[in-house]
């Protein structure tokens, strides 16, 4: 036995198999059903004895649901669930040759009724019921321009991703941000700061913070610098490119000044640049 349940907006059917028909299990599994989707409105039925018993009508006023029963005698007053019931008895006699359970001819039943437009609504009862149309087997073969879509952008995506990974230890070439004629200096992976934050070691003990969009995997040719810089015979021992101070670790510091003290504890003025305009006295009118 089976108790049939139809929407009568979006035909979406209920088919829920029963082992009694009492009133109380009738209930109870109504109460299921309408957890699941909301009290209806109004519920037609049949005359049956579950049905116009004292206790389901208790049920339906305590959830204010206007409760008909068809004519007696005559099923075409609630057509539509008796329509169901048609077709789920064609269904089930056809599947008898099928192999598995009663519970998965069941399910495989209301999976194709759902999925499979209405000839009144000319839409499915899931579109209607739910808002969106149920995957199918079917529907991974016909052709659906939003998944195409989306396994594209995971497609570019993960090539993007991999193209911006380093591993530690990696040799790589890093932005630089000193003005010192070269955009790109030879470095290595020290560690991973962030999702595509890494830090690298630019040599001498020097540590920099970068992007993964400013680093590039590789070596890039060396190009020669654009300012002039001293030849390398004229660089102190002591002094090595490394003293140039970084981006992370230059310090606002304004340049000395020097000034020149006199022995008197004066300051001795600057000579002046310009020379020293001579101005005329006017002459004066003889009256």
């Amino acid at each position: 036995m089976f108790l049939l349940m139809v929407d009568a907006h979006s035909k979406w059917p209920e088919v829920i198999p029963m082992t009694t028909t009492t009133v109380s299990k009738t209930i109870d599994v109504m109460s299921e059903i309408f957890a699941r989707h909301g009290l209806p409105e109004r519920l037609v039925t049949d005359n049956g004895p579950q049905f116009v018993s004292e206790e389901f009508q208790q049920f339906m006023r305590f959830n204010a649901i206007r409760h008909t029963t068809s004519a007696p005698y005559h099923p075409r007053t609630n057509g539509l669930a008796e329509r169901l019931v048609q077709t789920f008895k064609q269904a089930m006699k056809a599947s008898r040759k099928d192999g598995g359970t009663l519970n998965k001819k069941l399910s495989n039943f209301l999976l194709a009724y759902r999925s499979t437009p209405h000839t009144t609504t000319n839409e499915t009862p899931a579109h209607l019921f739910l808002g969106r149309s149920l995957q199918t087997r079917l529907s991974l073969v016909t052709l659906n321009t939003r998944r195409t879509v989306q396994q594209k952008q995971e497609q570019m995506m993960d090539e993007n991703r991999s193209s911006r990974q380093f591993n530690e230890g990696e040799t790589v070439q890093v932005r630089d941000y000193r003005h010192s004629g070269r955009k790109w200096i030879p470095g290595s992976i020290d560690s991973k700061s962030g999702p595509l934050s890494y830090r690298v070691n630019v040599g001498c003990g020097a540590v920099w913070r970068r992007h993964a969009d400013q680093i590039v995997k590789g070596q890039l040719p060396i190009t020669a610098p654009t300012v002039d810089l001293p030849p390398l015979s004229t660089i102190p021992h002591t002094q090595t490119v490394c003293d140039q101070p970084s981006p992370e670790r230059a310090t606002s510091q304004q340049p000395e000044i020097p000034v020149a003290l006199s022995t008197d504890k004066t300051v001795s003025t600057p000579p002046k640049r310009y020379p020293v305009r001579t101005r005329k006295a006017p002459s004066r009118l003889d009256l």
